[in-house]
């Protein structure tokens, strides 16, 4: 598999596989993915990567094959084929690797072994220069290989919260965007990242899997999921997690026609809103909130609360923005970070999940009582003060640019 490609269903493709894999190239990726990834962002992570793109395909592949998957190809340097091809900062082409192994991975294999010398390829690095000595990413390789040797390696557990990825949706929304903005990607990789910073390891389930094991997580989340199946309806009504749609969570019957009660398309008894007309917005113009920070950008939905559902937060011209009935909240459009943060913070309070502020450029994976921290950033972060419950297991206090530490929550956090 690649990088943001929604060509085919990797659930199903990855059911008739014992290994999923995937090719993780964090520095072309990050040049070549200017939607999602704005000037900015991508010179204060020019050396590193995003934070968040690699781990987010760590987490969903993991998904599509039962929880078994490879890097089959890590980037060891510059590569050829990005807009611009920078060579990683050092103790990135480590951590790249360990990250991967602290999601799960069975094995990362680095392509190329040797920078061929010739032919179309011969700018993309390798473990071995053409002259076949050692280039920077061969001794980073050999310190992983030692590191997963010699340390108490921690088995990756369940995530705090999942998140339901449809592939047919990105079809849908690919179809009919109804937008130029408007991305199921997109939308999915912004709660991802703003669920990371908060923090928190997150699982992906395909719409089948979350069926049955929604209520193995506190909090679900199922945003742009285009319609809604007698399955997850009965799921959705009878779930003890905390559940987030939308934004157009459930607008479209299975045959892609707007329900003729309207959207969202599921049972009156649990639905918490009727949407009747939504907006894209042009890109610059946004709905402010109401006695909140942030706004609503990109796509918005005007509801109103059905039943017994109360209006959580609002946007400054008093419409609904988030409404909640029972154990389902609907959000009314595509929030900024800002506001999304917000949303996740009391969605998580409500739901009895602990959340931690991560710096900027680190991100945690659980696994267990322990967690691996990485830090893109080009800033020395002390992990001790991240939470008042917590010791490093491996690796030093001040966690260095592009370090990698392990830590012992030695309370449950």
């Amino acid at each position: 598999f690649m990088g943001r490609i929604l060509d085919f269903d990797h659930f199903t493709l990855g059911a008739q596989l014992d290994i999923s894999s995937w090719d993780s190239y964090p520095l072309g990726f990050l040049d070549q993915q200017r939607d999602l990834f704005d000037t900015p962002h991508r010179l204060h992570f020019a050396r590193s990567g995003d934070p968040d793109f690699q781990a987010f395909h760590h987490d969903l592949y993991r998904a599509t094959s039962g929880g078994r998957w490879w890097i089959m190809e890590q980037q060891p340097g510059p590569v050829n084929w990005a807009p611009n091809n920078i060579a990683p900062r050092d103790g990135m082409i480590s951590l790249w690797a360990l990250e991967a192994f602290a999601h799960g991975a069975e094995a990362v294999s680095y392509f190329r072994w040797r920078q061929l010398p010739f032919a179309q390829e011969q700018m993309h690095a390798g473990l071995l220069r053409p002259d076949r000595s050692h280039a920077e990413g061969f001794a980073e390789a050999r310190a992983v290989a030692a590191l997963i040797r010699d340390v108490e390696w921690p088995a990756t557990t369940k995530g705090d919260v999942a998140i339901v990825f449809d592939y047919e949706s990105a079809w849908a929304w690919n179809i009919q965007p109804q937008g130029e903005t408007f991305d199921y990607f997109s939308l999915v990789f912004d709660i991802y990242r703003g669920l990371r910073q908060l923090g928190l390891s997150v699982d992906f389930l395909s719409p089948s899997m979350a069926v049955s094991r929604m209520d193995d997580y506190a909090m679900c989340l199922v945003p742009g999921t285009f319609t809604c199946d007698e399955a997850m309806a009965n799921a959705l009504a009878t779930t003890s997690s905390r559940v987030i749609l939308g934004p157009r969570t459930a607008s479209k019957t299975g045959d892609f026609a707007i329900p003729d009660t309207l959207a969202p398309l599921l049972p009156d008894a649990i639905s918490p809103a009727r949407i009747s007309h939504v907006e894209s917005l042009a890109a610059g113009l946004r709905v402010e909130m109401r006695d909140r920070q942030g706004y609503l950008h990109r796509w918005r939905e005007f509801a109103t609360p059905v039943g017994d559902a109360a209006v959580l937060a609002s946007t400054i011209d008093g419409r609904p923005a988030l409404l909640r009935r029972g154990q389902l909240d609907y959000l009314c459009g595509w929030p900024d970070p800002q506001y999304l943060d917000q949303m996740l913070r009391d969605a998580c309070h409500a739901a009895g999940i602990a959340t931690i502020n991560m710096p900027d450029g680190v991100r945690l994976r659980r696994a267990g009582n322990k967690g691996f921290v990485v830090n893109y950033s080009d800033k020395i972060v002390d992990l001790m003060a991240l939470a008042g419950n917590i010791s490093v297991f491996h690796g030093s206090e001040k966690l260095l640019p592009s370090g990698f530490a392990i830590i012992a929550f030695d309370a449950p956090a």
